[in-house]
């Protein structure tokens, strides 16, 4: 089963495939953490944000993701979960609001 099904059918209601996808998105989420702690690492540091903090933004992000998905859609699950992504590491380091 690809994340796109997995995702149609989180949101039609089977939450019980939430932590199958998650599963599978975990390290991918954890390698943006990590990427983008290394770009901010002198304002992480100051603000005593650590990787893992960002790491555990990325279930916030992934919530926001399976919510915006559009099945059917143009995208695919992971490049919709992206821009959720960035969104709760900035606003973690206070460059953006919720």
């Amino acid at each position: 089963m690809t994340n796109e099904q997995l995702a149609e059918l989180i949101k039609d209601g089977h939450a019980e495939y939430t932590e199958q996808l998650w599963g599978r998105l975990e390290k991918f989420i954890a390698l943006k953490a990590r990427q983008y702690y290394e770009l901010h690492k002198e304002t992480c540091d100051k603000s005593g944000i650590t990787q893992n903090d960002l790491a555990q933004e990325g279930f916030f992000a992934f919530s926001k993701a399976l919510e915006v998905y559009e099945v059917g859609g143009e995208y695919k699950f992971i490049t919709m979960l992206n821009y959720p992504l960035l969104s709760r590491f900035g606003y973690v380091l206070g460059y953006r609001d919720k």
